[in-house]
Formats: structure tokens, sequence, C-alpha cells
């Protein structure tokens, strides 16, 4: 039988040929003279700069964020959204130190959503996608596979660039690893 996907989730994955760690001391700077935001969360441990310290208006990200830019454009053309209607809605910062996590949440109102990891330690926490299909009534599958687990696990590392759409729900696990794990987080809209 021919099966036919319909309505895929489709994420934009990409790694920086350019990257380097150069801004871990930066960013943990900004975590000793800003306090953290997003205030919340069942999870508030975990330090953030929503709303304190943009990182598209830092500078010092300058190199980052211009391929963090091009890199949501280029995924824009690749799901046939005009990325000339494509704007920034706001962007910061994340530490997890050992003990912290992320619980499920997602980015609305927001279109699309993008995830940059600076740095990444070996045993560092993960990223969950869910599926946003609610199936109310799932069978009990005799495997699971990309098209029916109920989330979809990505191991991110140094560099890599995650793009999606912001209504999907997302976590990070429970941090393991001695060494922080920092990442850049960016929301877009579209500018009718």
């Amino acid at each position: 039988m021919n099966i036919t996907r319909l309505f895929p989730t489709l994420l934009g994955v990409d790694i920086d040929p350019n990257h380097n760690d150069s801004l871990v001391e930066r960013c943990l700077q900004i975590e000793k003279t800003t306090k953290s935001g997003g205030k919340g969360w069942v999870s508030e441990d975990t330090y953030n700069t929503i709303g304190l310290h943009d990182i598209l208006k830092d500078k010092s990200f300058k190199t980052i964020n211009d391929f963090v830019i091009d890199s949501v454009r280029e995924y824009c053309k690749e799901i046939k959204i005009d990325p000339k209607k494509v704007v920034s809605a706001g962007s910061w910062l994340n530490i997890y130190r050992k003990g912290n996590y992320q619980e499920y949440h997602n980015h609305n109102p927001c279109l699309l959503s993008a995830i940059y990891y600076l740095k990444t330690p070996e045993k560092g926490s993960g990223l969950f996608i869910k599926n946003p299909f609610n199936d109310m009534t799932a069978p009990d599958y005799t495997e699971h596979n990309r098209d029916n687990n109920i989330r979809q696990g990505i191991q991110p590392e140094d560099g890599m660039i995650i793009i999606f759409r912001s209504h999907l729900e997302h976590c990070v696990e429970k941090h393991t690893d001695d060494e922080p794990r920092i990442s850049l987080a960016y929301n877009f809209s579209c500018n009718a």
C-alpha cells in the first residue's frame, strides 16, 4: 500500500560552519549582570534573558545573529514563506546548569522560532519536540518511529541551529553535566 504523508512538521536544522565558542564568556558575564527573565515557569532555576537582554541588539553576537537571520530566510524559502515578511520578535539567552530543565511550552503568537546552540557539553540536555497531532485514541503501535511518536528528541551540538513553527510545543530535558549548556533563542513574526 502507498502511504501519503500529509501536514508534516518541518524543522530546519543546520550547522554554522564558522561557529566558535568565543561568546561563552560574554554569556556568563550577562548572567552575572542581568537578572533572569521570563517569570512564571515551573523551572524557575533556568537562567534566561527574556525581556531583559535582546541578543539581536547586542553587537557582540553579530556574526551568530547574521547566520541565524540568513538561516531563517533560507528556511522560509524552503517552506514557501516570503522571507521579506518575516521580522524579529525578540531574542534571548538561556543558560542551563546541572539540574536545570525547561517544561513543554510554545512561542505563540509568533510565526517562527529558532534555537542556536553556543555550548553543548557532552552530557548536555536534549531538545524534545512534541507531536502536534493529539491522538485521543492512539493505537498500541508495534514500532515507534518519527511518524507516530508522541515526541522526537534532538541532541544539539555546538553551532547547530534548529528552526521551527512557533506553535510547536518543545522542552529541554534535565541538564546533567557540570558544564553549562548555553543556547540563544529567537522569535519571528509575520509582517503583513
